[in-house]
């Protein structure tokens, strides 16, 4: 019985482990692009204490063990996203835009995370071929939402005035890739001049399917099979364990049998018990008197 309760216990940590194995690697990562944009936007205020001019965009210089990442600050009043839009670096803003819950202005970090891309991003079966562009909007530190003019639910409208464009180096082909906030994916097409039209902010770039299969669908299949086979392991001197421990008792009975005294026995049910055909003592008569 306690053997069965220690092989459970096993079985139940190794699924338990593989279970946040997987997704303490994906947390993991989610948090370190959280603390990434939250790093990269402070030290943007810092930089530009105490306050930056409206609607003067600036470079910001990173840390050092931060150089391959580009920056570019700018705080813009709502107005003016509403009657011009915004058009910089590699991003163009459709006019009409506003932002929710609506203020006065805001600030947009454009980021450009260039070598450190497939560090901080990557999607299961694509290589990412361009630099992962990104388009961050707060107010006071807290991230807001841009409103893009149209209908969000109509995919085939490819019409720039409705759309915020992201405009890439050349790739020759490929797809483009929004993550959000939460880490979830969005797929885009790209047209001919790899520009990628979307209509929330967010990270972006393109990627290209890996031809094989995909890496981490492989490096999955390789944790189950490896589960499996140490499931199967433990299974396996489970039952020898209990096998080996049976034939020792059967050997202990049948040892402390042959040291007792020879008796007949009989089955009574599933049990031997030991049983006598005569009386082996003769009772005496005391005194050799008889009546």
């Amino acid at each position: 019985m306690g053997s069965r309760i220690h092989f459970l216990m096993i079985s139940a940590t190794i699924l338990m482990w593989i279970s946040v194995e997987g997704s303490s690697s994906y947390s993991d990562n989610q948090q370190s692009r959280d603390s990434l944009d939250s790093f990269i936007y402070h030290h943007s205020l810092k930089k530009l204490s105490p306050h930056p001019r409206t609607s003067r965009l600036y470079n910001i210089n990173l840390p050092a063990n931060f150089s391959e990442i580009r920056v570019s600050f700018i705080r813009i009043r709502s107005s003016t996203l509403w009657r011009k839009g915004a058009n910089h670096n590699s991003f163009h803003i459709p006019k009409h835009t506003f932002v929710w819950p609506f203020t006065r202005r805001v600030d947009l970090v454009y980021q450009n995370l260039g070598n450190l891309s497939s560090f901080y991003y990557h999607v299961p079966g694509h290589t990412i071929i361009t630099p992962v562009l990104g388009l961050l909007v707060y107010n006071n530190s807290e991230p807001i939402e841009l409103n893009v003019p149209g209908n969000d639910h109509d995919d085939d409208n490819e019409d720039e005035n409705q759309h915020i464009v992201i405009r890439f180096p050349l790739a020759s082909s490929g797809k483009c890739v929004r993550f959000d906030s939460n880490g979830k994916m969005e797929f885009f097409k790209v047209d001919n001049q790899s520009n990628c039209m979307v209509r929330k902010q967010g990270h972006f770039c393109i990627v290209k399917g890996n031809k094989g299969g995909s890496t981490e669908k492989r490096k999955v299949i390789g944790i189950l099979v490896g589960v499996v086979g140490i499931l199967m392991v433990f299974v396996m001197g489970f039952l020898l364990l209990r096998k080996f421990k049976g034939k020792k008792v059967k050997k202990m009975e049948t040892t402390q049998s042959d040291r007792n005294e020879s008796l007949e026995t009989t089955w009574v049910g599933n049990s031997r018990m030991p049983s006598a055909t005569t009386i082996r003592t003769q009772p005496v008569i005391e005194n050799n008197y008889a009546p």
